[in-house]
């Protein structure tokens, strides 16, 4: 409140409880980032947190991108391992050429090594990281670039 008018600073809010039922569809059915929420509801991403820690059911809403996560985990680890979805042919019918023949099948997906390799690296980093010897190269970079310092002249 302004002391000289009485009227509260700044605009008003613009949260309303509608805002964590879109928010909650849009973190569950597209994956929805806080960086996207802010972008759609025209706020700050500082303006989403703070709905989070003032608004009880905006963050239970957001527990909905774990859905998401869930989602795409479970999906990535179909390509890793190979999978078999329904699928439809549609073949030519050679005795009645307007009306084509339709057949339900089942297609099989075989395992897809690149998704093998980040399923592993990220369950298992210790033994299936990408560039095992990155920290050790790391370091020996680091103690060269020390053992240089030393060298320089005061």
């Amino acid at each position: 409140m302004s002391e000289t008018t009485g009227k509260p600073n700044g605009r008003p809010p613009i949260y309303t409880p509608d805002l964590a039922i879109q928010a909650e569809r849009l973190c569950r059915d597209l994956g929805a980032t806080n960086v996207d929420l802010a972008k759609f509801f025209g706020v700050t991403e500082r303006t989403i947190y703070q709905w989070q820690t003032d608004h009880l059911e905006f963050s239970h809403a957001l527990k909905a991108k774990k859905v998401s996560n869930e989602r795409v985990e479970r999906a990535l680890y179909e390509r890793a391992i190979g999978y078999s979805a329904p699928d439809t042919k549609i073949l030519a019918n050679p005795q009645d050429p307007e009306n084509p023949i339709i057949v339900d099948t089942v297609k099989h997906y075989a395992p897809e090594t690149a998704a093998c390799v980040v399923w592993l690296a990220n369950r298992d980093p210790d033994n299936w990281r990408r560039d095992p010897g990155a920290t050790e190269a790391a370091d020996s970079v680091a103690e060269s670039l020390s053992e240089l310092a030393k060298r320089l002249p005061d």
